[in-house]
C-alpha cells in the first residue's frame, strides 16, 4: 500500500510507537554513558566535531531543499503552459480518450509538483534548536573542572541528538520530494507518448466540420443574410424553329428506319 501511495501521493511514513521508543531509550543511554563518562573533557571534544559536522550536512541537506524549489517552479511553468493549451481546444481533433487521459495526466503532474513543493517548504521550515551557552563557552573557573567538562559534554550530547532528529527530518522530506520528481519524471514521458499517439491517429478539421454540420445556426451564420435580387439581365438572342417542312421530313426518315 504504501508503495502504490508513493506512486500517487507520497508522504512521510509515521514512525511505529515500538521503534520510537526504542530511538528515545538509545538516547536516554548515550546521556547516561556521558554523565558516568571518567574523560568528560575529550567526550565534549568529541561531541563538538560530531556537532560540526553536522552543521555541514545541514547546509548540504537544505541547499538540496532550496533546489528543489527552483527545479518544481520551472516545471510548474510548464505544466501551466501544457494545462492552458488543451483547455484553449487544442486536442479538439482527438478521440475523447485521449482527452480524458490528458486531463488525469496533467492532474496527475500538478499532483506531484504540489508534493515536491511542499516536501521542499516543510524541509525548509523553522525548528527548534538548541545552542551553547555561555558557560559552554567560558566554564566557571571556581568550580570543579571535572564537573564543568562533564556538564558541557552533556549539554553537546542533547545538541547533537536534537541535531540529528532535525536534520533526519529533513532527509525525510528531500527524499518525499525526490520520489515527486521520479514520478513526475515518469508521468511526463507517458504523456509525451500519448501526445506523439494523438497527433498520429488525429484528423485535422473533423470537429470543426462535425460542429458545422450539427448546428443549423451557425451554417446560416457562414451562409450569410440573403441578399436582395439582382436586376433582371438582358434579352437572349431568339432560339431557332424549324420550318414545318423540316420536321415532317426528320419524323418520315425515322419511320422508314
Amino acid at each position: 500500500m504504501g508503495a502504490l501511495l508513493d506512486c500517487v501521493f507520497p508522504t512521510e511514513e509515521a514512525i511505529p510507537a515500538a521503534q520510537a521508543t526504542i530511538l528515545q531509550a538509545r538516547e536516554a543511554e548515550e546521556l547516561k554513558k556521558v554523565e558516568d563518562s571518567k574523560a568528560p573533557e575529550r567526550i565534549a571534544d568529541a561531541y563538538d566535531k560530531l556537532l560540526a559536522d553536522e552543521s555541514e550536512r545541514l547546509k548540504s541537506v537544505e541547499g538540496r531543499l532550496a533546489s528543489i524549489l527552483g527545479l518544481t517552479s520551472l516545471t510548474a511553468t510548464l505544466l501551466i503552459s501544457g494545462t492552458m493549451a488543451l483547455l484553449s481546444g487544442s486536442l479538439a481533433d482527438s478521440s475523447g480518450t485521449v482527452r480524458v487521459l490528458a486531463a488525469l495526466g496533467a492532474f496527475y503532474l500538478s499532483l506531484q509538483i504540489i508534493c515536491s513543493t511542499l516536501a521542499a517548504v516543510r524541509g525548509l521550515a523553522r525548528t527548534t534548536w538548541l545552542r551553547p551557552t555561555i558557560d559552554d563557552l567560558v566554564p566557571d573557573e571556581a568550580n570543579d573542572l571535572t564537573l564543568t567538562n562533564r556538564e558541557r559534554a552533556l549539554n553537546a550530547c542533547k545538541r547533537y541528538q536534537g541535531a540529528d532528529r532535525n536534520i533526519n527530518t529533513k532527509v525525510t522530506q528531500v527524499a518525499i520530494a525526490h520520489t515527486a520528481i521520479r514520478n513526475f519524471a515518469v508521468g511526463s514521458v507517458t504523456i509525451a507518448f500519448l501526445g506523439l499517439f494523438a497527433v498520429l491517429l488525429q484528423q485535422p478539421g473533423n470537429a470543426t466540420a462535425n460542429a458545422i454540420r450539427k448546428d443549423t445556426d451557425l451554417q446560416k451564420l457562414l451562409r450569410g443574410p440573403v441578399g436582395p435580387a439582382g436586376p433582371t439581365g438582358p434579352p437572349g438572342p431568339p432560339s431557332y424553329a424549324r420550318p414545318p417542312e423540316e420536321k415532317a421530313s426528320n419524323r418520315i426518315t425515322t419511320t422508314t428506319k
